[in-house]
């Protein structure tokens, strides 16, 4: 059913989305900052807010797709923003805030009755252009169901997950695809390291229930790939893998195949750079088994983990490229912040 909708921000990566939606017959109001981008859309029948607030008080429903977190929060809270609208019930945040900001803003617009709804999306301006963009949602059920024909325009949603209402950080996973096919994808790994699928090895299946555990594939020690695997999805991890993580899932996987592939053709060598690895692994297990009481470190043990999981694409599968640079030395520096940062709770 059609809809009039808002949408602020319809630059590169916004444009071509909102241009979807015109697409598939609803009307659209919106509004950026750069009158230029505005320009294509309004030739094709949309039309242009004056501001923020004159939007979200013509539409009952807005998405935004923006540069920085820091806008986003001026878009929604400002003077002039969406929670100054009168008729704004729901809000869509495309951009890639991050749970902290994202709280504080659900949490100020739901004391106005405007329900938020945090939808990343994954593809660059390519995947915007193409209709391919895999896209993140999290909010409670029934607004998902109400919402989800309209974000299916953009995107094929293959996976989601319920989450609590804010303020709470909210998490979920909606595009298998991306996580290239969990049952495919593990089975494959198994297979290119030697393992055949038998009955002691399961796999996650296609179609999961909504927030029930995944099962962990079981290692054994002689699978170090399966061991990695199975650390980098164990039990439930959609419950505990912060949400801006999820997108680089598909890297870390892809590394794992890769070096599944190339360690059935030189054992040697795959042995010579997980030794590289292995000292931070040991340290990591060692911190959490035991972790220390100062949030400040405990910060830094979690940045320390991801830094591990991009260090390990380095080692196995540099042709990927990692999110950050990294090496050893970066790695034993933040060693040293966590110990540092965990002193002054220890006294």
């Amino acid at each position: 059913m059609a809809e009039h909708l808002g949408f602020i921000g319809v630059g590169k990566m916004g444009g071509p989305m909102a241009g979807r939606l015109l697409d598939a017959g609803h009307t659209l109001t919106i509004f950026d900052a750069n009158p230029a981008a505005l320009q294509p859309l309004k030739t094709r029948g949309a039309t242009v807010a004056p501001s923020v607030r004159a939007l979200a008080s013509a539409v009952e429903t807005v998405f935004v797709s923006l540069p920085t977190p820091d806008i986003v929060r001026a878009v929604a809270l400002g003077d002039d923003g969406i929670v100054a609208g009168d008729r704004v019930k729901t809000f869509i945040d495309l951009s890639t805030t991050g749970p902290r900001v994202t709280a504080g803003i659900a949490e100020a617009l739901g004391k106005r009755g405007i329900a938020t709804v945090d939808s990343p999306v994954s593809g660059g301006v390519a995947g915007a252009q193409k209709g391919t963009l895999a896209v993140m949602v999290a909010c409670p059920r029934p607004l998902f169901v109400r919402l989800e024909p309209i974000l299916k325009l953009r995107q094929e949603i293959l996976r989601r997950r319920q989450t609590a209402p804010p303020p709470a950080p909210p998490r979920a996973l909606t595009s298998l695809k991306q996580l290239g096919g969990a049952r495919e994808f593990s089975l494959s790994l198994g297979e290119r390291a030697g393992v055949r699928a038998s009955p002691p090895l399961t796999f996650p299946q296609r179609s999961h229930p909504i927030g029930a555990p995944i099962e962990p594939l079981p290692a054994r020690p002689s699978d170090p790939v399966l061991i990695e695997l199975g650390a980098l999805l164990p039990r439930g991890f959609l419950n505990t893998i912060p949400f801006e993580r999820l997108p680089e899932f598909p890297r870390y996987l892809k590394a794992l195949l890769t070096r599944a592939e190339r360690a059935a053709l030189n054992p040697l060598k795959d042995r010579q750079r997980a030794q590289q690895a292995a000292p931070y692994l040991q340290a990591l297990t060692q911190l959490q088994a035991a972790p220390p009481n100062s949030q400040a470190a405990r910060q830094c043990l979690d940045d320390f983990r991801w830094m591990i999981e991009e260090f390990k694409v380095s080692l196995f599968a540099q042709e990927l490229g990692t999110a950050f640079p990294i090496s050893a030395k970066r790695l034993d520096q933040q060693l040293e912040r966590i110990r540092a940062e965990a002193a002054p709770a220890q006294r």
